[in-house]
């Protein structure tokens, strides 16, 4: 996590089994989550997916 002033992000990887019609699809990938400080409490900005197929 890095951290400057009231802004921070989270960059991870992932994996998840996604159900499309009848199918799962195994997807994989980077997710990015930005948060930001408010008084005392941090919260979610905004949350990327970067899926690699």
């Amino acid at each position: 996590m890095e951290i400057a002033g009231d802004a921070a992000f989270l960059t991870a990887p992932f994996d998840a089994n996604v159900l499309m019609g009848d199918e799962f699809f195994e997807v994989s990938g980077t997710m990015t989550i930005d948060f930001i400080k408010q008084g005392q409490t941090w919260s979610v900005r905004s949350i990327r997916i970067m899926p690699l197929f």
